[in-house]
């Protein structure tokens, strides 16, 4: 079975940032920038605790409450997920909100590039397997 690299998103989410595009793609960045670091949070989890460790149902939630458990380890995984979960929210079911602008979105493209990079991926799987899953 060939695993989907969830952080591959955030090429989804630069190009929705392009110049030129307009309100959706922008939105839709938003979106993608958040997955990319919910789903990169889940594949690690289940990397260093065995494959369907994170509940199918209440996902989010879950991985959530797992890395705020992890304590300062985690930290900044779960402010940028926390965040990240927060503006997708915004951007999805808001629609009478403001547009978002272009730059703010790719700040939030970059800030779940940076906790993918440097936080999630940089973790041994000995961290990950001392989170409390529910």
């Amino acid at each position: 079975m060939n695993d989907f690299d969830p952080e591959s998103w955030l090429a989804v989410a630069d190009l929705c940032c392009s110049s030129g595009q307009g309100e959706a793609y922008l939105r839709t960045a938003i979106n993608r920038a958040y997955y990319a670091a919910l789903l990169s949070t889940k594949q690690r989890i289940e990397q260093a605790t065995g494959t369907g460790t994170v509940p199918h149902a209440g996902t989010h939630s879950a991985i959530l409450r797992a890395v705020h458990s992890g304590g300062r380890k985690f930290k900044r995984i779960h402010g940028a997920l926390h965040h990240l979960k927060r503006v997708r929210e915004v951007a999805d079911y808001e629609l009478e909100s403001e547009p978002p602008e272009r730059h703010w979105v790719r700040s939030q493209v970059k800030l779940s590039r940076d906790v993918i990079e440097n936080h999630i991926k940089k973790l041994p799987d000995a961290d990950f397997r001392t989170l409390r899953i529910s």
